[in-house]
């Protein structure tokens, strides 16, 4: 794994690309799976998967995790909007964004256990289900960390790029205080994700 003091000096893409390559996962594939399946969304597309990844790498909680753990939360991320159609439902989207992982060469390297890991995180992306996780589910911090990292992304110093591109893909006028209603709904589930939510609630 790339380390920590080189991870200061790269952008947060690269290291993730550094990461998935030094361990077999072509990330040239996985770009090309993203674009073969690319419904061309202004919001739920390659560029929205790839900065979900990017939040779940720097929650702290996430180094916390052995190195396979958190491979199997970058593919999580980087396939969890795969093939997404904005006109299809959000079961028939999380099947096909697993169904895509399942094509990809990314599965073909990794075991049993982490292609159900990977399939268990895509779909607690679950936009139906934000803000919740069962009693009782395994990996519920990786799957926190997934979560968050998903629902963030308006929230950030792009924020107002990604609202209105999300505006454009949802047809419908998506402003500060509109999210701000939405994030009052429900409570994030890490203190990373929870800050974000702070911060942009404090915002004049």
């Amino acid at each position: 794994m790339t380390s920590e003091k080189n991870k200061a000096i790269l952008s947060d893409r690269f290291y993730i690309e550094a990461l998935l390559n030094v361990n077999g996962f072509r990330v040239e594939n996985i770009v090309n799976d993203q674009n073969t399946y690319d419904n061309h969304n202004s919001y739920h597309n390659p560029a929205h998967m790839w900065s979900v990844a990017e939040r779940c790498l720097n929650n702290p909680l996430t180094a916390s995790f052995p190195k396979n753990e958190i491979i199997c939360l970058l593919l999580a991320a980087l396939y969890h909007d795969a093939g997404y159609d904005k006109d299809k439902t959000e079961t028939e989207n999380l099947d096909t964004a697993v169904f895509v992982f399942g094509q990809s060469s990314a599965y073909y390297l990794l075991d049993y256990a982490d292609n159900k890991l990977i399939r268990d995180l895509i779909y607690a992306t679950d936009n139906r289900k934000i803000g919740k996780l069962g009693s009782e589910e395994e990996y519920k911090t990786l799957k926190s960390i997934l979560k968050d990292a998903d629902v963030c992304q308006t929230l950030g110093k792009d924020g107002e790029q990604w609202r209105d591109l999300l505006s454009e893909e949802m047809g419908v006028d998506i402003d500060v205080q509109s999210i701000k209603e939405w994030l009052s709904s429900f409570e994030m589930l890490t203190d990373a994700g929870q800050q974000m939510k702070d911060d942009f609630l404090n915002l004049d």
